[in-house]
């Protein structure tokens, strides 16, 4: 093999790599409500908000603008975010819009499993959302909220 040959061949494995497959929509979302968790936990609530659909229709008169100024009040009257989440009861609209339940406790301390929920003095939460997918990921189109149980974990 000359050294074009071996060129020419190094290029096209690494274009056939960097093609890859895209994800399926279950990984695609489990991967954006992942990184909503990282976002609440790291407190960059315009970078959160960017996962609210432009058609994000508000539950209960909160308005998009609204739960933006929510969570930057929490976040600053917070040190630190804790989240820990669990998803339930996904059900699957259609190929690019899902209804999804995500159980969470937000904690100023690490959750390190559900036992220590009660200790961490953790807000319980349960959200209802229903999330529909744009430019490859899943978008908050709409959030209903309520307070949760431990019970809820399970």
């Amino acid at each position: 093999m000359t050294l074009r040959q071996i060129l020419i061949l190094c290029f096209v494995m690494t274009l056939s790599a960097c093609g890859g497959e895209p994800k399926s929509k279950a990984l695609q979302l489990q991967a954006d409500l992942d990184q909503m968790e990282a976002l609440a936990e790291a407190k960059k609530t315009s970078d959160l908000m960017a996962f609210f659909h432009d058609g994000f229709k508000p539950d209960g008169g909160w308005s998009k603008k609204d739960i933006q100024r929510m969570l930057h009040f929490r976040f600053l009257k917070h040190k630190t975010v804790h989240i820990s989440k669990v998803v339930k009861d996904i059900q699957w609209r259609s190929d690019n819009e899902v209804s999804v339940q995500v159980v969470a406790a937000l904690a100023g301390s690490p959750i390190t499993d559900l036992t220590t929920l009660t200790e961490a003095r953790a807000q319980l939460m349960k959200f209802d959302v229903i999330l529909v997918r744009a430019d490859d990921h899943f978008l908050i189109r709409s959030v209903q909220w309520a307070h949760a149980y431990p019970t809820d974990f399970l």
